[in-house]
């Protein structure tokens, strides 16, 4: 199992990918996102996982938090 430091671990070096790309490129936000989720959706139907990605997709949406989120720091 992944401990809580190495998702953060993770979670820093994905920020700073997505930050290089999105400039990199000069996309905005929302077509990044969209990209980033369509090869998401790919790579769980790839690996058969399909089910249980819509099911995470589908239980973030359904947070409240998303109403109202926090500010998020992303380098």
């Amino acid at each position: 199992m992944v401990t809580d430091d190495e998702l953060i671990a993770v979670s820093k070096k994905v920020d700073i990918f997505l930050s290089t790309i999105a400039v990199e490129h000069q996309l905005p936000a929302l077509e990044l996102s969209a990209v980033i989720l369509a090869r998401l959706i790919l790579l769980n139907n790839e690996l058969q996982n399909q089910k249980d990605f819509r099911n995470l997709l589908t239980a973030i949406a359904d947070k409240p938090i998303l109403a109202d989120p926090p500010k998020v720091n992303i380098h």
